[in-house]
């Protein structure tokens, strides 16, 4: 015979309880919790303590192997092994579904309200604070969990349009050399490693057009001196900008070299005017400026490297006069 496969009664009076009376106490738990929590952001003072009293309560009902005891207060106490599932611990599920909805709708009028660097900042204030607030009341997996959903709806999500927003888009910013808020910028994409290569796009681009601008310039163009001068100014400020708004991540410096490798392929005369320069380096800019000599020379040997015509390179170095 087939054995009986309905719930017993108690099992259906506790799947009852669950359901009417703790998940709908824990909802309203988790809403008060939100709103405490968003008034001491306002600047308000909130009891922590009572709220971390009140949310341990609710936990105790999932405990693993649970006995009841009495502390050291002579209170009665659930006693029993935390789960580490947030699938299990209603409180928890219950909280990362609620942040995640809120701000899932808060990034959306973020994006449209303010510019990319003032996002950016907001997004990583709130991610710092939602991070501190949630290793307080969540276990370790739930905040792991939270932390990930977080960063993808407002970081992942609108990393593009943060990008390449209108007037404050990477590209604007850094033509306009707005170190500090291309950093928050930043800091804020590098949670999201994929989207680095939308940034670094930006600053090859930036670096092809200034480059291309000094060929245009008929003056530049016909002066190997000032042209390779022009080279390693914006190859300073490129390193420069790496290091103190990009973190100096390694990709903005790879992309960048290959921009400026392009760069100088394109232009035919890039070996021959490097040549001319490097020979006037050498016998009169380096004279006298000893404690220069390994940075200058560390400079032009960086954009050495990345001329791929060395051999023209070399037959314009053979046809200089001699060094006195």
């Amino acid at each position: 015979m087939l054995k009986n496969k309905m719930p017993t009664l108690v099992q259906v009076a506790l799947q009852i309880f669950d359901s009417e009376v703790v998940m709908k106490s824990i909802r309203r738990l988790v809403d008060n919790v939100f709103d405490q929590l968003m008034s001491e952001h306002a600047g308000e003072v909130i009891d922590r303590n009572s709220i971390k009293s009140a949310i341990k309560c609710f936990k105790m009902h999932k405990l693993l192997n649970a006995r009841i005891t009495k502390n050291e207060k002579g209170d009665l106490v659930w006693e029993g092994q935390e789960t580490k599932d947030a699938s299990t611990n209603d409180f928890d599920r219950v909280y990362i579904t609620k942040y995640t909805e809120y701000f899932a709708g808060e990034s959306k009028r973020w994006i449209v309200n303010m510019s990319s660097p003032e996002y950016a900042k907001k997004a990583l204030e709130v991610l710092k604070r939602e991070d501190e607030n949630a290793s307080q009341l969540l276990a370790r997996e739930s905040c792991k969990e939270l932390a990930e959903k977080l960063i993808d709806i407002i970081v992942n999500q609108n990393a593009s349009a943060l990008v390449s927003k209108e007037h404050t888009g990477v590209k604007e910013l850094i033509a306009q050399g707005r170190i500090e808020e291309l950093n928050y910028l930043t800091k804020l994409i590098m949670k999201t490693p994929e989207n680095i290569p939308l940034m670094t796009a930006c600053l090859a681009e930036y670096v092809i057009q200034k480059g291309k601008s000094l060929e245009q310039d008929k003056k530049i163009v016909e002066d190997p001196l000032a042209y390779i001068k022009g080279i390693l100014e914006l190859k300073r400020e490129v390193n420069s900008m790496i290091s103190d708004a990009f973190e100096s991540i390694k990709e903005f410096l790879w992309d960048s070299d290959k921009a400026f490798k392009n760069l100088l392929v394109e232009f035919e005369l890039a070996p021959k005017f490097l040549a001319i320069y490097i020979d006037h380096m050498m016998r009169y800019e380096l004279r006298g400026k000893e404690s220069q000599t390994e940075s200058l020379v560390s400079e032009v040997f960086a954009i050495f490297k990345l001329v791929n015509s060395k051999d023209v390179f070399c037959q314009q170095h053979q046809v200089l006069p001699i060094s006195s």
